[in-house]
């Protein structure tokens, strides 16, 4: 059974973070890749327009197997529950839900809320029985894994003036909770 971690994922959090939600004018001809394992596996073009201050609208393009798939998600902006600011969300286009990002798994050609695919996240696949504790286990030395690889990527550094990076604080962390985790 395929997993939401494994999918390509498109996320409010990019957009925001690539300043695209801030102003109120029309962007054309984005885009956006997926790396894994150092190498580009796909990309993904799109438009986002604004229609009022609070709704924009995002047209995806991209290809599969040949064949144009071109549609459109609204991104929405509620008030933060924290009483200041809006916060964005997309309003999937075959769920009608408001989610922080949509995903595409490898059979489907379209980016949608995962409920729409009816997919789970790894952690709830897991039993509850003696095994569980030995797949957490191996998640963590999974991900421990990719950020060691991260650090020895080309510009990286281990320390700063001395001071370890916060990426080596992860990695350190995470080889603490893999020595007291025993299966």
């Amino acid at each position: 059974m395929q997993c939401v971690e494994n999918c390509f994922s498109f996320s409010i959090t990019s957009l925001k973070n690539s300043g695209y939600l801030k102003s109120d004018k029309d962007l054309f001809n984005l885009s956006s890749h997926w790396i894994r394992n150092g190498e580009k596996e796909a990309s993904i073009g799109f438009n986002l327009i604004t229609l009022d201050e609070k709704l924009k609208l995002l047209t995806f393009y991209y290809s599969v197997d040949g064949r144009l798939i071109k549609y459109e998600v609204e991104i929405v902006a509620f008030p933060s529950n924290l009483g200041f600011g809006n916060r964005w969300y997309f309003i999937c286009p075959a769920t009608s839900k408001r989610c922080m990002s949509l995903i595409k798994p490898s059979y489907s050609d379209f980016f949608l809320h995962r409920t729409a695919f009816s997919l789970l996240y790894k952690q709830q696949l897991y039993n509850k029985d003696k095994f569980s504790r030995f797949f957490l286990l191996l998640d963590k030395i999974e991900k421990r894994d990719e950020l060691i690889e991260e650090l020895w990527m080309k510009y990286r550094k281990s320390n700063y003036r001395g001071i370890p990076t916060p990426l080596v604080k992860k990695i350190r962390t995470l080889s603490f909770k893999i020595d007291n985790l025993h299966p």
